[in-house]
């Protein structure tokens, strides 16, 4: 949509417990891991920051004595290219904070309002500007509330034959997420008081199936639920309009959650410098 103004969240929060990533690594954080010569954190943040449209990027994370001792991190908030706030507990709950400051923080401050929040997180280095653009403009060419990302699995799988996603089994074909969301309005916080029943889950798509009701199950477990069909019943159950946009680019269905990830992200950055 030409003029939109949107706000971009980030997520860069660590999950509880001990990082295999981050101790393997010898960093403070999963997302401050070396990538050919660049924290994946400020891959990310270079990525986002560029967007045309992009009004403000806010950040969720790392923790403060994290943000203290990273000077580039600092510096960036200090000189308000980024807006930071603390992780909350969950990444859902961290994704609600990051929905309240971009669309009610304006609004108390008398700034400009935006159209919408796009939401990804820290640790998706392999992320372009131009597939997070074509995701917002297809995003903002719908009439949903909250829009999802997804990649088809077949062209994921293609791209990195080595490597293992997860895969939602749906009858219109497996898909991979791609940590891309849009939020048009606050009242899309309602899909994320959903996520928090989900987290759990995450790596366990047919219970996450399981958990929008018997019938939905069924129809998972069946192969008979369509992308459409399961996200009409998540707007049944959270009252906001869902839909999900295809992503063509796999490199956006790579997130760095293992080591294997980290591995193969890394492969991509030397085949591209190749």
């Amino acid at each position: 949509m030409p003029g939109s103004q949107f706000a971009v969240g980030v997520l860069a929060g660590d999950r509880a417990g001990p990082d295999a990533i981050a101790r393997a690594e010898n960093v403070a954080s999963k997302v401050l891991v070396d990538i050919a010569g660049v924290p994946m954190l400020q891959r990310v943040l270079d990525t986002v920051s560029d967007l045309e449209g992009a009004a403000r990027v806010h950040l969720s994370g790392p923790e403060p004595a994290i943000v203290e001792a990273t000077p580039w991190l600092s510096a960036r908030i200090q000189g308000a290219a980024v807006t930071w706030q603390p992780p909350r507990s969950s990444p859902a709950r961290s994704a609600a904070a990051l929905l309240e400051a971009a669309f009610l923080a304006p609004a108390a401050a008398n700034e400009a309002a935006i159209d919408a929040l796009l939401l990804t997180t820290g640790d998706h280095p392999l992320l372009s500007a131009g597939t997070a653009a074509r995701f917002v403009a297809d995003a903002l060419g719908t009439e949903a509330d909250v829009v999802v990302g997804l990649a088809k699995h077949a062209l994921v799988q293609a791209a990195f034959p080595e490597g293992r996603r997860t895969a939602l089994k749906l009858a219109d074909g497996p898909f991979c997420g791609c940590n891309l969301m849009l939020f048009r309005g606050p009242k899309g916080g309602s899909v994320l008081d959903f996520w928090q029943t989900l987290e759990t889950e995450r790596k366990r798509p047919g219970r996450m199936a399981a958990t929008l009701g018997f019938g939905i199950a069924l129809r998972y477990l069946s192969g008979r639920l369509t992308a459409a069909g399961a996200l009409a019943r998540i707007g049944q159950l959270t009252g906001v309009r869902v839909a999900a946009v295809a992503v063509d680019d796999p490199d956006a269905a790579v997130d760095v959650d293992s080591l294997a990830d980290l591995a193969l992200v890394r492969a991509r950055f030397g085949a591209r410098s190749g």
